[in-house]
């Protein structure tokens, strides 16, 4: 029989692992109305949480931007390949 030992999940399993953000992000917002992107970065990598309007906020300013982007790319003709 194998010797199934109970983790204790409550605590963090690699100790030198750095502590998760617990709180919410506040003043992610700057005056012109766009995000605080390096304030952003470095709380989404320590695993920190958005309000979910703030989450919502960014998704539907970075749907707006990718729908004003060109989704065809365009090459200079003549193209031609090497058949090798």
């Amino acid at each position: 029989m194998e010797n199934k030992e109970k983790k204790d999940y409550s605590v963090r399993q690699i100790k030198e692992a750095k502590e998760p953000n617990r709180h919410l992000l506040e003043d992610l917002w700057l005056a012109d109305d766009k995000p605080d992107v390096d304030k952003l970065k470095d709380h989404l990598f320590a695993e920190g949480r958005l309000k979910k309007d703030d989450a919502v906020k960014i998704i539907k300013l970075a749907t707006e931007l990718f729908r004003k982007e060109p989704n065809l790319l365009e090459v200079p003709q003549p193209v031609t390949g090497n058949r090798a």
